[in-house]
C-alpha cells in the first residue's frame, strides 16, 4: 500500500501568490481569511508564515475532514518563533475539540486534542518539528509523536467531527 492510497488532502502551502491554499491531492482548497503571512523557506520547498492572530486558511465545507469515529493520521511540519504564555497558537483545527496547537504553560508544548482526549509534547522554538497525530477508533486512543520520538497517548470518546477546518489561528483559554 502506498502512502497516497488513502490520502485525503495535501496542502503544501508553497503558493507564491493568491489567497488560497491549494489541495495538491484532493479538491478542498482553503481560502485565506485575514492576512496569512509571507512565503518563507520551509523543510520541503516553501512554507507560509503566520503570527497566530491576523489570519488563517479556512474551509467551511471540507467534508472529507469529518473523520467521525475512524482511524486517521495527520502529519505536518511546524516552526514556532515563540509561543504565547497561557494561550494556544492553533496550527490545525476544526470543531469538537479537534486541534493541534502550541503554547507556553511553563514550557513550550504541542498539544493534540480530540473528542475528550488530550496529549502534549515539549518542543523547542526556532526550529522545525515534524508532528504526527493519530486516532485509533477501535482502541479509542489518540497519539502525538514529535520528531520521531516516543508517542504520547490518551483515551478518547465520541466522534472526531469538524465544523469547518482551518490552518493557523489563536485560541484563547
Amino acid at each position: 500500500m502506498a502512502l497516497s492510497d488513502s490520502l485525503q488532502n495535501y496542502y503544501k502551502l508553497d503558493e507564491s501568490s493568491g489567497s488560497n491554499a491549494t489541495d495538491a491531492h484532493g479538491s478542498s482548497d482553503l481560502t485565506e481569511s485575514g492576512t496569512m503571512g509571507s512565503t518563507a523557506s520551509g523543510v520541503i520547498n516553501n512554507a507560509r508564515t503566520n503570527d497566530g492572530t491576523s489570519g488563517n486558511y479556512f474551509s467551511s465545507s471540507a467534508s472529507e475532514l469529518d473523520f467521525d469515529d475512524t482511524d486517521f493520521s495527520i502529519s505536518l511540519w511546524v516552526y514556532f518563533n515563540s509561543l504565547p504564555e497561557f494561550d494556544f497558537k492553533t496550527v490545525w483545527g476544526g470543531g469538537n475539540n479537534v486541534s493541534i496547537a502550541g503554547g507556553d504553560f511553563g514550557g513550550n508544548i504541542v498539544v493534540w486534542s480530540i473528542a475528550g482526549g488530550s496529549v502534549d509534547h515539549s518542543v523547542s522554538t526556532s526550529t522545525w518539528h515534524h508532528v504526527v497525530v493519530t486516532h485509533d477508533a477501535t482502541a479509542n486512543q489518540i497519539s502525538l509523536t514529535v520528531d520521531d520520538g516516543t508517542p504520547a497517548t490518551d483515551s478518547t470518546s465520541g466522534a472526531a467531527t469538524t465544523s469547518g477546518f482551518y490552518l493557523g489561528a489563536t485560541h484563547s483559554n
